[in-house]
């Protein structure tokens, strides 16, 4: 079966998206499915047997003026993603939302090839206007409508699925969490603790990790107000991003760039806690690596939602965009209760449920698998 995947970017960009859809691309690459990733980003990640890589030229000036994803390809890019559609036997789309997605289902659709899509995020609350006002738009003219003529939806959320249960999908929205490298991201020993911390080179401090994109949806501004009122915490930034924490200028911060995945293990273990208080995402593929190193992730209240069973591993607090300093001191005060009742126990069964809940890639890339085949057995692709 060839598969033609189409997401934001690849893996490199950095972003939760692109890197589920890089261990999709690469799980069904290896249960012997022909792959083909189209994206828009000029730094290509490896390639393996039956995955093959494209760059979709495009413009990106929208994330570099407010942060947000939204690439745009070029003309001769979008007649590059028909003729890839024209070889496919079925779509695996990541999102609706981008312009490349939409080409790449409004072709298929007029060749009759069916389209999988992975809706990854619902509401996004903005705290300019605006932005809320341009995507509550674009969600309600163009994303549902989208996933209204999907032949298939796969939610990564509980959250998600809600937000959107009011689509008449074309079957019901099936919901597969995102899955989790068990065997690299798992409950250190303390001996792989105790040299994860002095790799870092870390002192007695408890110390704090934020993995993800230095943007303002990732809830940076929180985090800073909870930096500057814990000058006792260590602050370790994983990532990059046009709102530097370089710049608060505070000694209990320290900036690590791009991490490697050996090197984003190598900080969950040396790490206490993960801290995420972002908003309009589904369930952040970054929680649940920390969960199964057994770290406690400080996330908001609408994120827990996305994973209501989850709730005894997780530190909750209220995320309010607009209001930084009341946010990050809730945060920090939700942190400092959990910390206060956190036990080897409780650490070792927050990696127990995350192991056992969430399952491996090549478990959840069997669940794509399946779907894939299915839609390929109902509706053959017309010659």
């Amino acid at each position: 079966m060839r598969v033609l995947t189409l997401s934001n970017y690849f893996e490199c960009h950095g972003g939760g998206i692109e890197a589920v859809a890089g261990k999709l691309a690469r799980g069904l690459a290896r249960r012997g499915l022909s792959v083909h990733w189209m994206a828009t980003d000029p730094d290509l990640p490896s390639s393996e047997a039956r995955l093959t890589l494209e760059t979709v030229a495009g413009w990106n000036g929208i994330e570099r003026r407010t942060g947000l994803p939204l690439p745009v390809p070029t003309r001769a890019a979008a007649a590059s993603i028909r003729a890839r559609v024209e070889q496919a036997d079925v779509l695996l789309l990541h999102e609706t939302i981008y312009v490349a997605n939409r080409i790449a289902a409004a072709h298929a659709q007029q060749r009759g090839i069916p389209a999988l899509v992975v809706q990854h995020i619902g509401a996004m609350p903005f705290r300019s206007s605006l932005l809320r006002a341009v995507y509550a738009a674009a969600d309600r003219l163009a994303v549902r409508p989208a996933l209204a003529r999907a032949d298939a939806v796969v939610c990564i959320s509980e959250s998600t699925r809600r937000h959107y249960a009011a689509v008449p999908f074309r079957s019901p929205a099936a919901l597969v969490f995102n899955g989790v490298d068990t065997a690299v991201f798992r409950e250190p020993t303390e001996a792989e603790r105790e040299a994860a911390r002095a790799a870092w080179a870390l002192d007695d401090r408890p110390t704090v990790a934020f993995l993800g994109r230095f943007v303002e949806k990732k809830g940076l501004q929180h985090v800073e107000v909870m930096a500057r009122s814990a000058p006792d915490i260590l602050w370790l930034f994983a990532g990059s991003g046009p709102l530097d924490p370089r710049a608060w200028s505070l000694p209990n911060v320290r900036v690590l760039g791009k991490l490697d995945r050996p090197d984003v293990v190598r900080l969950l273990h040396a790490a206490d806690a993960l801290v995420l208080p972002s908003v309009g995402e589904g369930w952040p593929l970054v929680v649940q690596e920390a969960m199964a190193c057994g770290l406690p992730p400080v996330i908001g209240d609408v994120t827990a939602a996305a994973d209501p069973a989850a709730a005894p591993f997780v530190v909750r607090a209220p995320v309010d965009p607009a209001a930084p300093t009341t946010t990050g001191r809730a945060c920090l005060a939700a942190l400092r209760t959990a910390w206060a009742s956190e036990t080897p126990e409780k650490r070792s069964g927050r990696a127990a449920y995350a192991r056992t809940h969430y399952g491996d890639w090549d478990s959840v890339s069997a669940r794509y698998e399946t779907i894939l085949n299915q839609l390929v057995s109902e509706r053959p692709r017309r010659p």
